[in-house]
């Protein structure tokens, strides 16, 4: 019954009149069951008000370029040219196709229309094909919009990438750093640490300043220190990327091999972050206004900026 349910549920999405109406409801009690508030869509306040208003109205053909994983490594190449892009070791269109042996003792494996999944192998020992094709099956099973109703990824080609192992200084993971640019401009930073999903994962925000910042979110925060040098990067990479977006999250990654950007994303959180408080989810909506002052976000009291440059010698 519940299959019936969801079946019904994503031909209504997809029905030229009925859908896009279908779609701001169901978004709309998404937003209002984590928050326990009803949205403001005409004229969103919040971050996340202001990510759910593109979900539902933004219809920029650019959307589902960045949203396939492998027409945005091609933007990203085009734009910031191909050193930053993270290689493509493989590509497949069925998981049945993957000749493992052809692939390195470490390596990555994710869907190129979907946001999040990934399998990560970090040696021969876990690299187990018979449940990498399970999960794969998983993954291609259906078009991503029918989850997410981000119409970004709807009717993005379902493929399957394999990617080299990103590796830190030392071996170590790398840092993430994902920034946030409103109008072109970077004005956030969060790194992060540890395993995604995990209770490990920590993070750390900074304005584009390399100011340390207080924004309380879904994660419990970390000294992870931010380098004037990898600022600097982040910043000038993220602003070439986002030219001529009203927002868009660069996701990067701080390597041995130098900055690499993993993916653009247009829906960061899908306007369900849960940010410390209500205040600084309304204070975070002022990004997408260009005469929004950095300096009205609260300071962290701890840990300095500054720090060994992670990816300087990459560059």
């Amino acid at each position: 019954m519940r299959r019936r349910l969801f079946d019904l549920g994503t031909i209504v999405h997809r029905l030229p009149l009925v859908g896009p109406r279908r779609v701001r409801r169901t978004l709309a009690a998404r937003y209002a069951a984590r928050f326990g508030v009803a949205p403001r869509l005409d004229r969103p306040v919040t971050f996340n008000e202001h990510i759910l208003h593109r979900m539902i109205f933004d219809r920029d053909p650019r959307l589902r370029i960045v949203c396939d994983k492998i027409a945005g490594k091609a933007f990203i190449a085009a734009r910031g040219g191909s050193g930053l892009v993270v290689p493509t070791l493989r590509a497949w269109r069925r998981p049945e196709e993957i000749d493992w042996s052809l692939l390195p003792a470490r390596f990555v494996l994710k869907p190129t229309h979907t946001s999040g999944p990934v399998a990560i192998v970090g040696g021969p020992a876990e690299c187990d094909p018979a449940a990498l094709v399970a999960a794969a099956r998983q993954w291609l099973a259906a078009d991503y919009f029918d989850h997410s109703l981000e119409w970004g990824y709807r009717g993005v080609p379902r493929r399957l990438i394999a990617e080299p192992l990103l590796l830190g200084p030392g071996g170590a993971p790398p840092v993430e750093a994902l920034v946030f640019t409103f109008g072109g401009r970077a004005r956030l930073i969060r790194l992060l640490r540890g395993r995604k999903g995990t209770a490990e994962e920590r993070d750390a925000w900074y304005d584009a300043t390399g100011r340390r910042l207080a924004l309380p979110a879904n994660l419990p925060e970390a000294d992870i220190p931010l380098a004037p040098a990898d600022r600097a990067a982040l910043v000038t990479v993220a602003e070439r990327l986002s030219e001529g977006f009203s927002s868009l999250r660069v996701d990067c990654y701080l390597t041995a091999a130098g900055l690499k950007v993993g993916e653009l994303t247009p829906y960061s959180n899908a306007g369900l972050l849960m940010w410390g408080s209500p205040e600084i989810d309304t204070l975070l909506g002022g990004l997408w206004d260009p005469g929004f002052d950095l300096a009205r976000l609260p300071g962290h009291a701890g840990t300095p900026t500054g720090g060994r440059a992670l990816v300087a010698a990459g560059r």
